[in-house]
């Protein structure tokens, strides 16, 4: 005659299963938080400086500077690129709200010197050569400008060359 075991697991085998999950989710959260967060941060300043790109190449093609205005706010984490047609809507200006994209984050900082002014703004302008122009108290050639975007703990800078307009991030 034959005996039928009983297959199953034990309890001490669930419970030792579950420990070493419980184990492997502390270590990965952490790291899956600061990986979301500087995934966030990289995909915005690459928005951004896209963004100040066709600003800036838009104003040289048209020859014009009324093409080329960009203005941020920050208390409300958003920027508009004036004059310009919204990709998606034609007949809207182009605006982001850097709170409400795919990738959220916290526009921390905009800072824009003039050549004339100790003062900064949050407006700056491409004239029909590209060359960056900042509004803080009155327009004048850049003489700096950065962006400060952050999500968690992670931060990147834009930051825009005061001679060529072109925009980098660090």
């Amino acid at each position: 005659m034959r005996t039928t075991g009983r297959s199953g697991y034990t309890m001490i085998e669930i419970v030792m299963v579950m420990l070493v999950m419980g184990i492997l989710a502390a270590v990965a959260a952490p790291r899956y938080s600061s990986s979301t967060a500087r995934f966030r941060v990289e995909a915005a300043a690459r928005r951004i400086v896209a963004d100040l790109d066709y600003v800036r190449l838009r104003s040289k093609m048209t020859g014009s500077a009324s093409a080329g205005w960009i203005n941020f706010f920050p208390l409300t984490e958003e920027y508009s690129l004036s004059g310009t047609p919204d990709p998606n809507h034609p007949d809207q200006e182009y605006w982001v709200n850097l709170a409400k994209t795919s990738y959220p984050v916290d526009l921390v900082s905009v800072a824009f010197t003039n050549t004339n002014s100790a003062t900064t703004g949050q407006t700056m302008q491409f004239d029909m050569h590209g060359s960056p122009w900042a509004v803080a108290g009155q327009l004048a050639r850049l003489a700096s400008g950065q962006i400060t975007i952050a999500s968690g703990s992670e931060q990147r800078v834009v930051v825009i060359d005061p001679v060529t307009g072109k925009a980098s991030i660090q």
